[in-house]
């Protein structure tokens, strides 16, 4: 069986501004330096390891606007081209540095994933549909499945029923969690 893997919209911290702020500066905040700076060298390493160029530095901005996307995405576009513009986005706040709320990075990522109708785009960002549709699923997120940060990982069962794996789960391996996988479906 195959399983199917989702990404939800979560955001880090709902306050960023638009413009952004330095990331690492912000990072550094939560996390102290002696353990941020081996932990950044380590994803430049596996970045590079992948043919792609980590930027610790950048922008850290509110993602709400990809997030936006992603829902009309999610709904309208077929698998390929949705995984796409997820991998353009991604490379905006992980490789370009710049601010996932950077209209025109947005663009261009979805332009480069072949939406090429950049006022569409546009209007989608700022559509009160998918800004009502985001805060429901932050709200589900948050209430609900008690997420607090990201990544995270939620398994859906047979019956539908959603359960979100943290350090309560007692996961520490592969194997753990392939046999949790192996329960849910």
């Amino acid at each position: 069986m195959r399983i199917e893997i989702s990404h939800g919209a979560f955001q880090l911290d709902e306050s960023l501004p638009s413009k952004g702020v330095d990331k690492y500066k912000f990072l550094s905040k939560l996390i102290p330096p002696k353990v941020l700076d081996p932990m950044i060298e380590i994803l430049c390493e596996q970045f590079e390891s992948m043919g792609m160029e980590m930027n610790p530095r950048g922008l850290l901005g509110n993602s709400a606007p990809a997030h936006r996307l992603m829902i009309w995405v999610e709904k309208y576009c077929p698998q390929d081209q949705a995984l796409r513009i997820k991998d353009n986005l991604f490379k905006i706040h992980s490789c370009l540095g710049k601010s996932m709320s950077d209209t025109e990075a947005i663009v261009d990522a979805a332009a480069e994933a072949g939406l090429a109708d950049g006022d569409e785009i546009r209007s989608i960002l700022k559509d009160s549909k998918y800004s009502h549709k985001l805060k429901k699923v932050t709200r589900h997120a948050k209430e609900d499945l008690g997420i607090a940060s990201v990544p995270c990982l939620v398994l859906i069962d047979k019956n539908g029923i959603q359960r979100k794996l943290d350090e309560a789960t007692g996961i520490e391996t592969v194997d753990g969690f392939s046999d949790l996988i192996a329960n849910y479906i």
